[in-house]
């Protein structure tokens, strides 16, 4: 299922004045971040029409299993977002890895999702959902689990 165009329309307008880190951006916005972080008690809050986009763009928004799921959704932290974590260690480890990758998912895009696969040597397992299969196809994500 390929993002409908009312759905990328939703993300585009619930985005509309929200600055999004690119590449060339990082650098000033990762100071702005720290700075925020050194202040305490910031949280990450997306306005609720991004959350639905970025999330559970492959739900109508008035679906019960959105309304349930936003109505749990608790802004995390800033932190975890802006610090370096030295992750070689865990990329060293040989333990058994999965990467299930959203193919509807506005958070983590297929292509990005791609890479991180890549990253730990594996290669996706594909569903056709956004970034919440458990909300939207969790017999299909049981499925991929219980054969892991």
């Amino acid at each position: 299922m390929a993002m409908s165009d009312a759905v990328r329309a939703l993300l585009e307008q619930a985005a509309a004045g929200i600055v999004i880190a690119s590449s060339d951006a990082r650098a000033p916005l990762r100071e702005m971040r720290r700075g925020l972080a050194r202040a305490g008690g910031v949280v990450v809050q997306y306005p609720a029409l991004l959350e639905h986009a970025r999330w559970m763009g492959d739900l109508p928004p008035g679906d019960p299993r959105v309304v349930d799921a936003r109505g749990r959704m608790t802004p995390p932290p800033l932190r975890p977002w802006i610090e370096r974590v030295d992750l070689s260690r865990f990329y060293a480890m040989r333990v058994p890895r999965t990467y299930i990758r959203c193919l509807v998912d506005a958070a983590g895009p297929p292509a990005k999702a791609a890479e991180y696969a890549a990253r730990l040597g594996v290669t996706p397992i594909d569903l056709d959902t956004a970034h919440g299969p458990m909300l939207s196809d969790p017999a299909a994500l049981v499925r991929i689990l219980e054969r892991l």
